[in-house]
């Protein structure tokens, strides 16, 4: 809506995000629930937490932040897949070990861009967001595991 255009542009007067970022973590329930002969759910609903240093004042509208972010997030595109991306390898090959990743690097890019809700968690004392960005993965499994 045009109104929250206009919100977001006010608050980016008083609200900024550094282009640095740090990942800290994935999130994937799934990985946690499988056992040895489990099979590897498709899509995979991985989630990427990465940490955002920002300065001056916090938005009060959960949705223009949100606007904000996505907005971040499209711009440092390549950055955060290169880095996301990296750390999705191992990741995979620790939890997934028999799955086929080599899309992984032909890949544009695994973060879903069309993302509307980053689950932004403000730190005030620290001027840092962690959000929550989510992957779009599909696992093919390659072959039974070995003895």
């Amino acid at each position: 809506m045009l109104i929250d255009f206009v919100r977001k542009i006010n608050a980016e007067k008083n609200f900024g995000i550094d282009k640095e970022f740090q990942f800290i973590e994935f999130n994937d329930a799934i990985a946690l629930g499988i056992t040895e002969l489990s099979t590897v759910p498709d899509p995979l609903d991985i989630i990427a937490v990465v940490k955002l240093k920002y300065s001056g004042v916090v938005p009060e509208s959960y949705k223009v932040l949100n606007l904000i972010i996505g907005d971040w997030v499209e711009i440092h595109l390549d950055e955060l897949t290169d880095v996301i991306h990296e750390k999705l390898k191992g990741h995979l090959n620790e939890f997934y070990p028999n799955s086929d990743i080599s899309d992984i690097d032909g890949e544009d890019t695994a973060i879903w861009t069309d993302q509307l809700d980053y689950l932004p968690a403000v730190d005030p004392n620290d001027n840092s967001i962690l959000i929550d960005i989510e992957l779009v993965l599909h696992a093919e499994p390659t072959g039974e595991e070995e003895p």
